[in-house]
């Protein structure tokens, strides 16, 4: 049985309410973003995080603060998904940094995984305001352009 060490839910539960997490996400964070899902709202969503979280500590602070730093994981893993194509799973890897934890697989790679839980920790403890836009490039070539030719 998959279990996602949140409580007891499952994985599945954890999948099953992404799109009203990412939606209340963007409904309360609307101001912060000029478009949403693409590469460029990744860069905006990395300036709120910096400014709703002072240092890496404060991001597990409080229950608010913790749903705040899960709902921009979620954010970001879609966001590679409609940039690359791809799916969410539980990593259950036993020798994996992120075993247990929800993460990405990009299309058409299945073997690497990309946690974004971990990539919200990095963008907030480095502070360099590119961290996330870094991680999306580092991917690949995403989908919309290669469609573009078609």
């Amino acid at each position: 049985m998959d279990v996602y060490e949140r409580g007891g839910a499952t994985f599945d539960d954890w999948l099953s309410i992404m799109w009203f997490e990412t939606e209340e996400l963007l409904n309360e964070y609307r101001a912060y973003f000029t478009s949403e899902y693409t590469r460029e709202s990744l860069g905006e969503l990395e300036k709120m995080l910096l400014l709703k979280f002072p240092d890496r500590t404060s991001m597990f602070s409080t229950v608010g603060s913790r749903l705040l730093g899960d709902r921009a994981g979620r954010y970001i893993g879609e966001t590679i998904i409609r940039g690359y194509g791809g799916r969410w799973d539980l990593d259950q890897r036993p020798d994996s940094l992120y075993s247990g934890m929800p993460v990405v697989f990009p299309d058409p790679d299945p073997v690497n995984a990309y946690c974004p839980a971990s990539m919200v920790i990095t963008a907030v403890s480095r502070r360099t305001g590119v961290e996330l836009t870094r991680f999306f490039d580092g991917i690949g070539v995403p989908r919309w352009w290669l469609e573009q030719g078609d």
